[in-house]
């Protein structure tokens, strides 16, 4: 939580304000007023990158790290990792990737939890995606997962094909009643692994399609066994996406049809219903329903 607390009529000059101290930055008294300054530059810098100011929103992050003491991350482990995560998110919004990589590089050196490094993650694997290195982004995935216990094999054995028969053993057990009645995943790390995938589900259509069926019954049985979330419902999509390929155009149907109406019951994640939505719409639903149903 920001300690600072700032009426709300002088919310709208805030930039003024953080202006002002950061011209008077060697005036500062002691560790108290630099810390007060120290917040309302993050404060600011978020409010510049959500404000698409991207240019202004890295200048006065990389403030806010000059005035982070020198033993932060380990003395002031909470307010290190929120100013370096910030600053991660405006260098890669600013497209300055190489500050982004310095300050991942810090992160990863500190940061005592695998969930605390998420942040790096995404946005390293959002960079390869937008720089479409697809088969770096590909060796990141599979590294980043096998980092969280979860084994991807670069070639597939014999005994690495049995999942795809345990993966629909699983669903025809389940049902749509029993899709519904999974409780939500708490396990964060898996939460993660399942959002950096999503992030770059394409790069495998791309550079290791060869992985790609594989990947999504894994990543799905995981989801079947320790909870959905969002991302879940995404994959039953995809899974879908597998079964029209092999034919089964109305399990590739019925699959997009419960993940939409099982996403449509979680509070959020608009942009992700958008995306489904039109996943679905293009790969699986039109199999059985006139484009003018498609809704």
């Amino acid at each position: 939580p920001d300690p600072v607390d700032i009426p709300p009529d002088m919310e709208k000059t805030l930039f003024d304000i953080v202006n002002h101290f950061n011209i008077s930055i060697d005036r500062l008294s002691g560790g108290k007023e630099r810390d007060g300054v120290l917040w309302l530059n993050l404060r600011a810098a978020r409010k510049a990158g959500n404000a698409v100011a991207y240019g202004a929103g890295w200048d006065y992050a990389r403030k806010a790290l000059d005035l982070l003491p020198e033993n932060a991350p380990k003395d002031r482990y909470q307010l290190a990792l929120a100013v370096y995560n910030e600053a991660i998110r405006l260098a890669y919004l600013s497209r300055n990737y190489p500050e982004m990589e310095r300050l991942g590089d810090a992160v990863l050196e500190f940061a005592s939890k695998a969930l605390d490094k998420s942040v790096v993650f995404e946005y390293r694997l959002m960079q390869l995606m937008a720089q479409n290195r697809f088969p770096d982004a590909v060796d990141f995935v599979v590294e980043s997962l096998g980092g969280m216990g979860i084994h991807i094999p670069r070639k597939l054995s014999e005994e690495d094909l049995a999942i795809f028969g345990q993966t629909r053993a699983r669903l025809e057990e389940l049902g749509l009643s029993g899709l519904d009645e999974l409780r939500d995943m708490d396990d964060d790390e898996k939460q993660l692994a399942l959002r950096l995938y999503l992030r770059a589900f394409s790069a495998f259509g791309y550079a290791a399609v060869e992985l790609y069926p594989f990947v999504i019954n894994k990543l799905l049985l995981l989801s079947l066994e320790h909870g959905k979330t969002p991302e879940m419902f995404h994959l039953l999509t995809e899974y879908g996406i597998i079964e029209s390929l092999m034919g089964n155009i109305a399990d590739a149907y019925e699959y997009s049809r419960i993940s939409i109406i099982l996403m449509e019951k979680v509070d959020g994640f608009e942009a992700m219903k958008v995306k489904l939505r039109a996943f679905s719409h293009i790969y699986n639903l039109h199999w059985k329903l006139h484009y003018k149903e498609l809704t």
